[in-house]
């Protein structure tokens, strides 16, 4: 039930940081002492980067224990924890403190992570709350034209 934050985050905002055989640009979060432009004050406390490896390649990136990492193949296959994952597949990492990502044939992949925040979970097409009552209260907001109690300021 907190207010909404907004962020925006230009293509030309975003910084890339060459590796061998690709590149990864950080969206949030840090990689190799580089920032990304979108900063986060969450108890999430989250890392956004998008990586594109050349066949044959690797990508590697230490991660935080007890964080839940996620990576996503948009395009080609990957590797990681010996699965190969085709295009559209996620895998889930298990805790420890690297997350590393081979290819044979090259791939494009969406890394995340984020400490777990452990909370219920109510659901309701677009909106998720923790219980069924503030579900209930936030649909009627929206059919009241008060969801968004505060609006964004330009800047």
């Amino acid at each position: 039930m907190t207010d909404p934050v907004y962020r925006d985050a230009r293509r030309g905002d975003i910084p890339e940081v060459k590796i061998d055989g690709g590149r990864v640009k950080i969206i949030t979060g840090e990689y190799d002492g580089v920032e990304g432009p979108v900063k986060v004050t969450s108890p999430v406390d989250p890392t956004y980067y998008e990586v594109k490896l050349e066949p044959e390649k690797e990508f590697r990136a230490k991660t935080k224990r007890g964080y839940t990492v996620l990576a996503f193949v948009l395009e080609g296959s990957a590797k990681m924890d010996n699965v190969t994952l085709r295009e559209g597949s996620l895998a889930i990492y298990e805790d420890g403190d690297e997350v590393r990502i081979s290819t044979g044939e090259g791939t494009h992949v969406i890394v995340l992570s984020g400490r777990p925040i452990n909370e219920p979970i109510a659901w309701y097409g677009p909106i998720v709350m923790n219980t069924e009552e503030e579900l209930t209260q936030a649909l009627l907001d929206l059919r009241r034209g008060t969801f968004v109690k505060k609006v964004p300021i330009s800047q």
